[in-house]
């Protein structure tokens, strides 16, 4: 195929010019490419390392090669990305996201401000489902929707079955998510907070962890599917807050489910015009630390099971949030670990295997 090498810079910006490279082989610019619209289409690969690009690019894309791109300003793509290499979007402002990304490559996005979304967002290293291995997830930077349109907007990700899937930054703390999905991965880590009306988690690889690692607050409804992998899923900010969507809030995964690691970490379950029931009965293990406060109805919540443990990781207190009507609590797993448990009911209270057997509760 015939490549194109750009070495000096390509200034396409007078009277709205725009930029138009196309190459049956590869692209590479180290001189600075400058436009307002066009295309860039290479069948090879695309690297440019010194992009001054805006957001009216119809077209980026590099059907069998990667596809590299560091951008000195804010740069947006209005278009779909399929390729089947490397995507790699480096922006020193916003990165404005108006559709999908398909590969069975890795994918990076680096935002020095954020990572908008101007519309719904895939991001799928499976290539649609034909590449069931995957492939890493990186972003970079905080993830928010559009502050300025009225829409909320949904955010898939799906490293497939080996794909680790890294968020650094807040999401929705700007601007909340609608949906947050994790479709499936080898491993799902959100190291800042989480704002979004739905988090949904569909799958992921047996014992790897879906974990949020700060504020987790969902104001709709949290979705933990129950699939053939036993992954495990860890809350542990300091101060969550999970609407309960159907009267039931069912943790469907049947490897651990961790709420909390320290005494200082609390959450709220539903609220007082939002009252439901918790399920948790089929994860191998339950980690319990904090204070768990849930808006009761007229049913009964279930933690733990014949084969799903209780274990303390800390001073625990599980409570009825006021305006929470008669409410019953079934314990249905032994329970351990050398620090105190608080249970603040006005109902039924149900320990259903023994408690201290292995690891004396303190109190």
């Amino acid at each position: 195929g015939n490549n194109i090498t750009v070495n000096a810079p390509i200034n396409a910006v007078l009277n709205g010019g725009g930029v138009h490279l196309i190459s049956s082989g590869s692209i590479s610019a180290t001189g600075q490419i400058t436009g307002y619209a066009g295309d860039i289409q290479a069948q090879t690969g695309i690297n440019i390392t010194d992009g001054n690009l805006s957001q009216g690019f119809n077209n980026i894309s590099s059907p069998s090669g990667n596809i590299i791109i560091v951008n000195q300003w804010e740069f947006g793509l209005p278009a779909a990305i399929t390729t089947t290499g490397d995507v790699s979007l480096t922006s020193n402002q916003n990165l404005i996201l108006n559709n999908s990304i398909t590969t069975s490559g890795r994918i990076t996005l680096t935002a020095n401000t954020a990572v908008k979304l101007f519309d719904d967002v895939t991001l799928d290293t499976t290539s649609g489902g034909t590449s069931t291995g995957g492939g890493d997830i990186t972003i970079n930077g905080t993830v928010d929707g559009d502050s300025g349109s009225s829409s909320f907007y949904d955010l898939s990700l799906n490293g497939g079955t080996g794909g680790v899937v890294l968020v650094t930054g807040a999401v929705g703390s700007t601007k909340a998510l609608d949906t947050l999905t994790v479709t499936n991965s080898g491993g799902a880590t959100f190291q800042s907070t989480v704002d979004a009306a739905t988090v949904a988690i569909s799958d992921s690889s047996a014992s790897t962890t879906v974990a949020f690692q700060d504020d987790l607050t969902v104001t709709t409804g949290m979705t933990v599917a129950n699939t053939a992998n036993a992954y495990n899923v860890s809350i542990t900010g300091a101060s969550n807050s999970i609407a309960i969507s159907g009267n039931t809030m069912v943790f469907g995964n049947s490897g651990s489910l961790t709420l909390g690691d320290s005494s200082n970490d609390g959450f709220t379950f539903g609220s007082s015009s939002n009252l439901g029931a918790i399920i948790a009965t089929s994860p191998s293990q339950v980690n319990l630390a904090g204070t768990i406060t849930l808006y009761g109805d007229g049913g009964t919540s279930n933690i733990g099971s014949a084969t799903g443990p209780i274990v303390l990781a800390d001073n625990t207190t599980y409570a009825l949030g006021s305006g929470s009507s008669f409410h019953s609590l079934e314990i249905g797993g032994t329970v351990n670990g050398a620090h105190s448990l608080d249970v603040e009911y006005n109902y039924f209270v149900n320990f259903n295997r023994a408690v201290g057997n292995t690891t004396p509760l303190t109190s």
